[in-house]
């Protein structure tokens, strides 16, 4: 690896979300993949990247002792985390709601459950920064969590508690993507400036640079 900042992917699918890290000058050490032909497409696009195919919640400790071997002297600066939206997209509510009712599966979806081996990992390498990335409607998910059910937002600060943790819905086509598109942001960060930044301006994140009026 040639740059200076690294990371660590996670639900990686075949790296889109990795470009852009590439783009910014940060380094994708390890990723992590569930579906093979994702993982061939990611190592094509990727070839100096380790990637690890598996389930996650298997595959969590070798993520880890990778991500330390190839650190060396280096410290972890990014995780990227895009777990499944499908137990919580409208897209599939329809869907998933028919069948529940039917017997066919549990009320709480197993993909939305994947989010706590990440934050396992996350807690045993501690990234400067980690960006989970999902549906809006991440945002008022709750699972299973400690006897009881939280929303997934309060687990992630809950893991990440020396982390400063914003969540927050964004609307792409404010940041100059050609497309209207609602996702759920979420920045966790140890960054001295990044926390100097919420000092200053309320907020994690920047401010949009598009304006809806086109003024």
């Amino acid at each position: 690896m040639d740059n200076n900042y690294t990371a660590l992917s996670l639900f990686s699918s075949s790296g889109i979300g990795d470009v852009a890290l590439r783009k910014c000058g940060i380094d994708t050490l390890v990723a992590n993949e569930l579906l093979q032909d994702r993982c061939a497409l990611f190592r094509r696009n990727f070839p100096k990247t380790e990637v690890i195919q598996g389930p996650i919640e298997e595959r969590k400790t070798e993520i880890i002792r990778k991500v330390n071997s190839l650190l060396v002297v280096k410290k972890l600066d990014f995780a990227l985390v895009t777990p499944p939206c499908q137990g919580m997209s409208k897209n599939g509510r329809g869907k998933l709601l028919a069948e529940i009712n039917a017997g066919r599966r549990p009320k709480i979806d197993p993909r939305n459950l994947l989010i706590l081996p990440a934050l396992e990992i996350i807690k045993s390498l501690e990234p400067e920064n980690s960006i989970f990335e999902n549906v809006s409607e991440m945002i008022n998910t709750s699972i299973p969590f400690r006897g009881g059910v939280s929303p997934i937002i309060d687990i992630i600060k809950f893991y990440l508690g020396e982390y400063e943790v914003e969540p927050k819905i964004i609307e792409f086509a404010d940041y100059g993507v050609p497309q209207r598109r609602l996702r759920l942001i979420t920045i966790a960060t140890k960054s001295k400036n990044l926390k100097k930044h919420k000092q200053n301006f309320g907020s994690l994140f920047p401010p949009p640079t598009h304006s809806k009026d086109s003024k």
